[in-house]
């Protein structure tokens, strides 16, 4: 019986997608869910008048971290979804987890008031980034289809068009005060990104066992 051999490429990738993307994800989903109960008990106890209820700043960091979960769970399936993983790739998505994790401490539930806005956009600012030359490089792949290329080449522009977003979003962390007024502007422009990003996602899709 032959047995089945798997290239160093696709060794990294089951590596990251079965483990290290997994487990940096799932603890970032659990810490989001403690937060949302405690969010709850406290939107609780505000309506029996018995503690103080859910303010402005709790509900943008809880907006804040269920969408950051949504962005990388599409960041993950991006990945899984890729044919030809390389190894500059899962470097690439090392850095994604770093960033995955950082940004979920930066907004620090529980901990501080605010949340550390500059910060997290750049961290999305590498990721679009590095994702840009991700989806680059993907495009070169010779054995792509006509609507493959067109695919990569909406992601090439919305990842374009990302960059300078967040960019903006670092920028007014620093000018626009109390914190949850940037927050606010940085949340709508993490919303409209991960919708898109989901949709690109589930385009990928198609081509995964072409």
């Amino acid at each position: 019986m032959d047995r089945v051999r798997y290239s160093d490429e696709e060794i990294l990738k089951q590596l990251m997608t079965g483990l290290i993307y997994p487990a940096v994800l799932g603890t970032v989903i659990y810490g989001t869910l403690d937060y949302v109960l405690g969010a709850a008990r406290m939107l609780r106890d505000g309506l029996h008048g018995s503690a103080s209820s859910l303010d402005v700043g709790m509900i943008v960091k809880l907006f804040s971290l269920a969408v950051t979960v949504a962005f990388y769970c599409c960041s993950y399936m991006y990945t899984l979804f890729t044919r030809h993983y390389r190894r500059k790739f899962f470097l690439y998505d090392i850095i994604f987890t770093l960033a995955l994790y950082t940004t979920y401490v930066a907004i620090a539930p529980g901990r501080k008031p605010g949340i550390s806005l500059g910060l997290i956009s750049i961290c999305f600012i590498v990721f679009f980034v590095l994702y840009l030359l991700w989806d680059m490089e993907e495009r070169k792949n010779p054995d792509n289809v006509n609507i493959e290329n067109q695919l990569y080449g909406n992601v090439i522009k919305w990842e374009a068009a990302s960059i300078p977003a967040f960019c903006v979003t670092a920028l007014l962390s620093f000018i626009l005060r109390p914190w949850y007024v940037p927050a606010v502007s940085f949340l709508i422009v993490l919303m409209i990104t991960t919708a898109r990003f989901a949709k690109l996602t589930w385009a990928k899709r198609l081509y995964w066992y072409k």
